[in-house]
């Protein structure tokens, strides 16, 4: 299963969603290519639980080349019963977990957490805590025990997979993913059953799509400039729809962003700066005040809380605790 992109209510519901359906079926293992910049608005703990919960192995592959696993995807790949990263990829740093709540956790904690989860899988912890605050290439990954081995490409881990040994929570299972065809010097080792391929659905490729800082922004500002322009043709038509239509989509995704909506309204401002002496059809006082709360707004729209501890104590009480609930945000 493909994991592009933040980890965001959709990506983390495709990966939930995913490790339900591998256990309904009585799949072999289930795989989870990543490649993510971390967290947004999304509950990393239940897709640990899920993760633990599996009897089918659940493996994370850290690829194709030039991926990364960061925030809470970095603490989804030591959760996995496999940890694998692609040559030309990197882990972490993990910290911040949640890039709408980057100071929700420390590092220290996070360090903790993912010590504790390496432990559990027969990995380094000491190598794990380096990726909280560290961002470690393949190799170096390796090297340091925060991940199981460096595999190229994901044939390689699957097949590479064939006989080995994994716990989960029904016992321990011993994988067979592949077997030898072909003669001679055309002998290889190939999986030996069908590997099927999911990502992202069209309803959730959307929503994920719409919840990228960059899209939303374009399209709240393109959206407010179209029904300007259609204010002043005195008409409803397409630049109008198509401007209702992009303020909806950009509502959308910052529902799941951190907006600091008094910079949203200076955006709002901006724009209806530019309209006024758009009418007067003159360079005046309201272009220079749209040009500045324009700019102003746009730099400090996406902020969101930065509380360096969970709220009630010190976060480092309750590190190892797994009911906290400042870890799930």
């Amino acid at each position: 299963m493909q994991v592009d992109g933040l980890l965001d209510p959709p990506n983390v519901s495709l990966v939930l969603d995913a490790i339900e359906g591998a256990n309904d079926r009585g799949s072999t293992l289930l795989v989870l290519q990543v490649d993510s910049g971390g967290g947004l608005d999304g509950d990393i703990d239940e897709v640990v639980d899920a993760v633990e919960a599996s009897a089918v192995p659940v493996a994370v592959w850290v690829g194709p080349s030039g991926a990364t696993a960061r925030g809470t995807a970095a603490v989804l790949l030591q959760a996995a019963h496999v940890a694998s990263v692609s040559s030309g990829s990197s882990v972490g740093p993990a910290h911040p977990l949640r890039l709408d709540r980057p100071g929700a956790v420390g590092p220290e904690d996070v360090a903790d957490r993912l010590a504790a989860l390496a432990g559990s899988r027969g990995r380094d912890p000491d190598g794990a805590r380096r990726t909280a605050t560290d961002r470690l290439g393949a190799d170096r990954a390796v090297e340091v025990g925060a991940v199981d081995g460096s595999h190229p490409i994901l044939g390689d881990l699957i097949v590479s997979l064939d006989g080995e040994e994994v716990e989960t929570a029904a016992g321990t299972v011993v994988l067979s993913t592949a077997e030898v065809v072909g003669e001679g010097a055309e002998r290889r080792r190939t999986t030996n059953q069908d590997v099927r391929f999911r990502r992202l659905g069209l309803g959730g490729q959307v929503v994920h799509t719409l919840s990228s800082p960059a899209v939303a922004y374009l399209l709240f500002v393109a959206g407010l400039c179209l029904v300007v322009f259609e204010f002043f043709t005195a008409s409803i038509g397409l630049a109008g729809l198509a401007g209702a239509g992009a303020l909806v989509g950009s509502l959308v995704g910052f529902s799941h962003l951190p907006v600091q909506w008094w910079a949203a309204a200076l955006v709002v401002a901006g724009i209806l700066g530019f309209a006024v002496d758009v009418q007067a059809g003159t360079l005046g006082f309201w272009t220079g005040f749209g040009t500045a709360a324009l700019v102003a707004g746009s730099f400090t729209l996406y902020g969101g809380p930065r509380a360096s501890t969970p709220p009630g104590g010190s976060s480092s009480s309750c590190a190892s605790e797994r009911s906290c609930s400042w870890w799930a945000g």
